[in-house]
């Protein structure tokens, strides 16, 4: 800012587009514009926010479950929550593309010993062999909790509906874990119409074993697969 003791104000302006001038107690004050900011967002910025969004979906509906939430307390009890943990568990795993094959919805832990899957207009099920070859019993597992979460993605919409998260789960009381086992869940009109508009699918899928009381002992590592 400077103060205009003589000339003509209105040549100024005309060789300084920048400056606008103003009166200020009886003196006349030459002033810069300010400068206009791009609004553009780069690539880059783009791209973390997409995969933010992502993990955020997947990480929202994970949470939501006791069993998920006892886990990752126990290998993070100073953690200030397990969505926001999960969050950050999952960022660096999704591509440009959507949600991997490597991303979790429990830490790792035995693997799933999945026999077979069947993934059809209607319905999913999914056989497992037996647990008891997984851990050793403790004696304490009196139930199974069995958790699903299958991402869609629908890259032709481009809005807020382009990637959602069906949940499915299953609480099994007496389970018996030295016997192989076949669980199965059947879909509504929705779902199954939105798996079918689809381009992309991707199941996550985990077990875990309870206590009568529903504390959780032994969990699996997160098995995951592309169904589409």
């Amino acid at each position: 800012m400077a103060i205009l003791s003589e000339g003509n104000p209105k040549a100024l302006k005309k060789s300084q587009p920048d400056c606008y001038i103003r009166n200020h107690y009886g003196k006349k004050q030459v002033c810069i514009k300010p400068r206009k900011t791009s609004r553009r967002t780069s690539a880059a910025t783009l791209e973390r926010r997409e995969k933010f969004r992502l993990s955020i979906i997947l990480s929202k509906a994970a949470a939501v479950y006791p069993e998920i939430q006892q886990i990752w307390k126990k290998l993070f009890p100073n953690a200030h929550s397990v969505f926001a943990l999960l969050i950050k568990e999952n960022y660096d795993h999704i591509s440009l593309t959507g949600l991997t094959t490597d991303n979790l919805i429990t830490p790792p832990g035995f693997p799933l010993p999945v026999t077979g899957m069947f993934f059809g207009e209607m319905i999913l099920t999914l056989s497992i062999s037996e647990l008891n070859n997984c851990f050793e019993l403790s004696g304490s597992e009196k139930k199974l909790s069995i958790i699903i979460l299958i991402s869609c993605r629908n890259d032709t919409v481009k809005s807020s509906k382009q990637s959602e998260i069906v949940p499915f789960y299953k609480r099994i009381e007496g389970f018996d874990f030295s016997s192989p086992a076949s669980f199965q869940f059947d879909f509504d009109s929705r779902q199954s119409t939105l798996f079918k508009n689809s381009t992309n699918i991707i199941l996550f899928a985990s077990v875990i074993t309870l206590k009568s009381d529903g504390k959780s002992v032994h969990y699996s590592a997160t098995y995951t697969k592309i169904l589409k």
